[in-house]
């Protein structure tokens, strides 16, 4: 059901268009400096979370319709989402994405209003899956402002031959839109300029010469002409996250059966981290790593292992850090230079159970269950004090 619903929403959604097609000729502006960039061009985003990058252009004139392909190395990322702009409607069509090859084809055949400034085409979200860097490539970009008479044969729009373009070619065309030469999908018909591919200039083919009788009224066909544009890639680092268990004595009692306590302290950061090491005593989080760049670090402390304000020292000096904090966990924010640098993180040893650390303490056993033994245990002991 699916694959037949595809076809018929994108062709829902190209119907409204074709009359303002059949009518739209202008003339192609001479010079250019519109651009079509991935904004930010570079972006650092930590392993196995989400991040978004925008699909921007910049300086454009009179635009009816666009294109433009991304692709990232599918290895290191998965796509989450793409939702369009604020320059028109994006094709909903699942064909038009690739997550095995890495690509995918935001189109819009159709820019309501003026179509000239700076904004955005589309904001794609993508999910960190592992480690590593790549290239946010833009490539097979199409952007459309003027049209241009050309001789016949061949009859652009006319995909089945009968010599009229109507909504059985146009239904044609959206059904393989995004298939290249080679794929099973692949329809050369609905190839008009031949170049493999089935993509914005076709469906506009047939946007433009929609309702047209080539028997009955031989003539010129009218095709899309693309505007000159250039294009910026992005660049994107997925960094690693390691997580570091910490364990300690919470509570001792008289019958030697005392409480540990294990938490995750979390490290992000661009470079690999070593000799990570915590001392209770001091109230010191330590860890050494070596950067072949700039970088940063994010560090994650429970609030059950340490609190208060936290110092961040690179090479025993004190550097400057950026806290932020929820009910549970201190996130500690801090950039680097190029080197090799020991980090120091102290703040203050947390000794007083608080309400909120209470659930890691409910199981008393440390069996993983919360049952008739954790409160026999704590019967046991009703009446002892924190040991300090």
């Amino acid at each position: 059901m699916r694959k037949k619903f595809v076809p018929a929403l994108v062709l829902l959604l190209l119907l409204p268009m074709f009359s303002v097609y059949t009518v739209y000729n202008m003339e192609t502006s001479e010079t250019s400096s519109t651009t079509i960039y991935v904004d930010p061009p570079t972006i650092t985003a930590p392993f196995s979370e989400n991040f978004t990058v925008s699909i921007n252009i910049e300086n454009v004139t009179e635009l009816y319709a666009w294109q433009v392909k991304l692709g990232w190395a599918p290895q290191l990322l998965d796509l989450v989402n793409v939702i369009e702009g604020d320059f028109g409607q994006i094709i909903p069509d699942p064909a038009l994405i690739n997550q095995s090859e890495g690509w995918v084809l935001p189109l819009c055949v159709y820019v309501p209003g003026e179509g000239s400034g700076s904004g955005t085409f589309a904001n794609v979200t993508f999910h960190g899956t592992s480690p590593g860097e790549c290239v946010l490539d833009l490539y097979d970009t199409k952007l459309f402002n003027s049209t241009l008479s050309v001789p016949t044969p061949p009859y652009l729009g006319d995909v089945d031959g009968d010599g009229v373009v109507k909504i059985q070619d146009i239904a044609r065309v959206a059904k393989v839109l995004g298939t290249s030469e080679g794929q099973p999908r692949y329809d050369p018909d609905a190839d008009f300029n031949n170049d493999g591919f089935v993509d914005l200039f076709d469906i506009m083919c047939c946007a433009l010469n929609n309702g047209r009788d080539y028997v009955q009224q031989p003539g010129n066909a009218t095709q899309p002409v693309e505007a000159p544009h250039e294009v910026s890639d992005g660049y994107v680092t997925i960094y690693p996250r390691a997580a570091y268990s910490v364990t300690w004595k919470w509570l001792d009692f008289p019958d030697e059966n005392p409480v540990w306590l294990t938490v995750n302290v979390s490290v992000y950061s661009s470079f690999p981290v070593e000799n990570f090491n915590f001392n209770r005593s001091l109230g010191r989080i330590s860890f050494n790593f070596t950067s072949a760049t700039l970088g940063f670090c994010n560090v994650t402390v429970p609030k059950l292992l340490m609190d208060g304000a936290f110092k961040v020292l690179i090479n025993n000096t004190l550097a400057a850090s950026i806290l932020t904090w929820n009910q549970t966990h201190t996130f500690i924010y801090f950039t680097h230079g190029q080197g090799t640098h020991n980090i120091a993180i102290t703040g203050e040893i947390v000794t007083r159970i608080r309400s909120i650390d209470l659930k890691y303490l409910i199981d008393v056993n440390g069996d993983g269950i919360i049952n008739t033994l954790d409160i026999a245990s704590v019967t046991r002991r009703y009446g002892w004090k924190e040991d300090n």
